[in-house]
């Protein structure tokens, strides 16, 4: 079982249905490589202007999106919408969309999955989904298809180790260190804490682990997603 991300899963997406590498690093829609993507080289005495390579870690090959075909995603998210329907049989089912830290993202929950979790599936609540792929021939696109729903506590009290905030560089500022403190010291607990300072200048991280413990507990989880800390359980 792998665990990802919208930003991620929309990519595999994507990658099957164009049947190509798309990048993680900004919306890739397909059109010409931008200047400063190109590179120009002289091969043969002739020049030659062709993309750069993409750095393997933002990328989605087509060859690694096809084996997401035969594999669990586990997916953590906060219900934004919901819309039931109805086969003409009269069976309900669902198309529900999700955020997490990296964007949206939309799955389909039927049948027997569907009527044991249909009381979850109310807007703020925060789930773990286990997700499969699958080619759906009547829409002729790749789509999420919900194996199995929990709520995120329950998964959480159950398998999480810990907790990491990411920080960026440049707008790490002593008030949002103060925030984030005052925050963390009211979940104390038993789970790891750790840092990460990330530089987009410099392309570079830095971990640190914290000495202070948490109760992972969708309280916190909820309390650092309204002041936008960038957070990933593990």
């Amino acid at each position: 079982m792998t665990k990802d991300n919208s930003k991620i899963i929309k990519a595999v997406l994507q990658a099957l249905a164009e049947k190509r590498d798309i990048s993680l690093d900004s919306s890739d829609n397909g059109d010409t490589a931008d200047e400063d993507e190109l590179e120009i080289d002289y091969e043969d005495d002739e020049l030659v202007v062709r993309e750069k390579e993409k750095d393997d870690e933002n990328v989605i090959t087509y060859r690694q999106a096809q084996s997401y075909l035969n594999r669990t995603v586990k997916l953590y998210g906060i219900v934004k919408d919901v819309r039931v329907r109805s086969t003409k049989d009269g069976r309900e089912f669902a198309y529900v969309t999700f955020e997490d830290y990296a964007g949206t993202f939309e799955v389909g929950i039927f049948d027997k999955t569907f009527l044991e979790n249909r009381a979850y599936l109310e807007p703020k609540k925060m789930l773990a989904l286990d997700v499969h792929i699958h080619y759906n021939q009547y829409r002729d696109s790749y789509q999420l298809r919900v194996q199995n729903i929990m709520p995120l506590y329950d998964v959480l009290k159950k398998s999480a180790k810990g907790m990491t905030v990411f920080l960026d560089e440049l707008n790490t500022t002593e008030e949002l260190i103060d925030k984030l403190h005052g925050i963390l010291k009211k979940y104390q607990g038993k789970k790891s804490l750790k840092f990460r300072l990330r530089s987009m200048q410099d392309q570079f991280q830095v971990e640190m682990l914290s000495g202070l413990k948490i109760d992972l507990n969708e309280d916190l989880l909820k309390e650092l997603r309204q002041h936008a800390f960038d957070i990933h359980v593990f």
